[in-house]
Formats: C-alpha cells, structure tokens, sequence
C-alpha cells in the first residue's frame, strides 16, 4: 500500500511541476511578444499551483510593468 501511495504521489508531483514549468515558459515567451495580459493570466496560473514561485512572481511584475501599471508592478 505504501508504495502505491509513493508512486502516486510521485506521479502527482511530477504533474505539477510540469505544469508550473510549462506556465512558466508560456508567461516569459508571452511577455517577449509583449502580450502583458496573457503572460499576467499565465503567471496566476503558475500561482495557483505554487503561490511562492519567485519566477512567476517576477514575471507578474514585468507584465504589470510592460502595461503601464507601475503600482502593481511594485507589490511583488
């Protein structure tokens, strides 16, 4: 039973940080094309998964920043 649970767990994990990877990349390649709203939807994603991610943090500052939205920017 324990090692059905580790496995699973294993595969769950390995999941996420998939996820958070793939979002991660999506948000920097969005804020390249400077798409600020869709990298900024793309972050929270990665967020809502991880909400420590220092990466995704950033990059929400960036994409505030690229639409003017200095306040904002400066919260992260």
């Amino acid at each position: 039973v324990l090692l059905i649970a580790g496995g699973a767990y294993g595969f769950l994990n390995f999941q996420k940080v998939n996820a958070i990877n793939s979002g991660l990349k999506n948000g920097e390649d969005l804020l390249a094309a400077q798409n600020y709203t869709e990298a900024l939807v793309a972050f929270d994603g990665v967020l809502k998964l991880d909400p420590n991610n220092v990466e995704a943090l950033l990059g929400k500052a960036k994409a505030y920043a690229g639409v003017g939205n200095y306040k904002m920017a400066n919260t992260f």
